[in-house]
């Protein structure tokens, strides 16, 4: 089983590009890269959707934003102009879940700073 699921921040927003398939039909793709992890310690994983998955993140997906990708993981090896070989990976997406954004987490936050600022310590009942 070649199954991948991750949950991090788009790093930029998603680029799109239009492919066309063996039957001549033209699609959409996107690309982008979530940074999964925290602090120190954060690894920046490239993904690809397809179709309709596609143009949904492009619509609706933005930098910042926290998604959770469901995918298979792709791995590729190329050789460079001095013979050496590359070795590249990604997760190209099946399901992307949008766990929300990086604006309404602030928006949040600004909010409960709000509250506590209305709550004067006086009024505390203990």
């Amino acid at each position: 089983m070649n199954q991948a699921n991750i949950v991090g921040r788009m790093t930029a927003d998603a680029k799109k590009y239009a492919y066309q398939t063996k039957d001549g039909t033209k699609k959409a793709m996107v690309r982008f890269t979530v940074a999964v992890g925290y602090g120190d310690n954060v690894d920046f994983i490239p993904v690809s959707a397809y179709g309709k998955t596609a143009e949904i993140v492009a619509r609706y997906t933005h930098k910042g934003d926290l998604i959770a990708v469901t995918g298979s993981i792709n791995a590729k090896s190329t050789r460079d102009r001095d013979g050496n070989y590359k070795n590249y990976f990604g997760v190209t997406a099946t399901t992307i879940t949008l766990c929300g954004s990086k604006s309404a987490d602030n928006q949040k936050a600004d909010k409960k700073e709000d509250v506590q600022e209305e709550m004067p310590l006086d009024d505390m009942p203990f």
